[in-house]
């Protein structure tokens, strides 16, 4: 392949992740519907920017190793976001998500998707590439000056959104973001998260939790003043009842619910005949003859 091409087709690429992924979950997504990301969703639309800066490097330095091994470990670094991203919305149903979709697919999917994809046109790109470059500047053409037209305004605008519902250092994004607002007071800045980060950290809330089981040692709550609701009216006791279930696991109303909803055996059905009633045959018999 053409140094030119080459350079024509990194641009295009360049272009096509920070326009396509970036540009629409911030202009369409956060400016017209009004759509903040997580602190998850900003890590991925960071990384992609990332990707798009080190194609830039390429473009106005030239192909050297340096900036290829740069790519491929922001890509990793990507992947590994959108995995633990996605790792926690593993058990939703379809539809689930605080957040606005793109074509029905939530931001962790996209993530996972531009980064795979990511590799997949670097490593075709450069099975077709030109040699290493030695000289220290490349002359930009027209598509090049696109990209890093195209990549300076959607970052400015990235930052605009950041700043109105994130907020500088030292505050930090949100797990459940509020709806984006272009008024100040309607955003919320926070340093919440700051208690989470961190690598590593004790694998921290990478640790599962083992289950409560009914034979488990576990002493349950029930002061209702320890609960996590301010609660300013007390109710007063009219009445205790036992219950006579037989329980192996804490009282709940499912219990309740499925002991009322045993169904009663039938009644016997009454053959008694009489002249006025109409006969009743019985089935599978040998002779279908009234009842005497």
């Amino acid at each position: 392949m053409q140094a030119r091409r080459f350079y024509f087709l990194f641009s295009l690429a360049i272009i096509a992740i920070i326009a396509l992924p970036v540009g629409i979950a911030n202009l369409i997504l956060g400016f017209i519907y009004h759509d903040s990301p997580c602190i998850q969703c900003w890590g991925e639309r960071q990384s992609m920017v990332y990707v798009a800066l080190g194609g830039l490097f390429v473009l106005r330095y030239g192909l050297k190793p340096k900036y290829i091994a740069m790519l491929v470990l922001v890509v990793a670094g990507g992947l590994y976001q959108s995995f633990y991203h996605s790792g926690n919305h593993a058990l939703e149903d379809v539809g689930q998500g605080f957040a606005l979709t793109i074509f029905g697919l939530h931001t962790q999917f996209w993530a996972e998707f531009v980064f795979w994809m990511t590799l997949l046109v670097l490593g075709v790109l450069l099975l077709k590439a030109p040699s290493f470059e030695t000289q220290a500047l490349r002359k930009l053409t027209r598509s090049n000056l696109w990209a890093f037209g195209i990549f300076s305004f959607l970052v400015a605008s990235n930052m605009i959104q950041a700043f109105i519902s994130t907020g500088p250092f030292p505050y930090l994004g949100h797990g459940d973001p509020i709806r984006f607002s272009w008024r100040m007071a309607e955003n919320i800045w926070s340093t919440s998260n700051w208690g989470h980060m961190g690598f590593p950290r004790s694998l921290g809330k990478r640790i599962v939790d083992k289950p409560i089981l009914a034979e488990s040692p576990h002493k349950w709550e029930d002061d209702y003043h320890k609960a996590p609701l301010e609660i300013h009216k007390s109710l007063h006791l009219l009445q205790t009842q036992i219950s006579s279930l037989k329980l192996n696991a804490p009282i709940s109303d499912l219990n309740f619910l499925a002991a009322k909803d045993t169904p009663k055996p039938p009644k016997p059905l009454n053959l008694a005949y009489s002249k006025s009633s109409v006969p009743i045959f019985l089935a599978n018999t040998a002779m279908d003859a009234p009842l005497p």
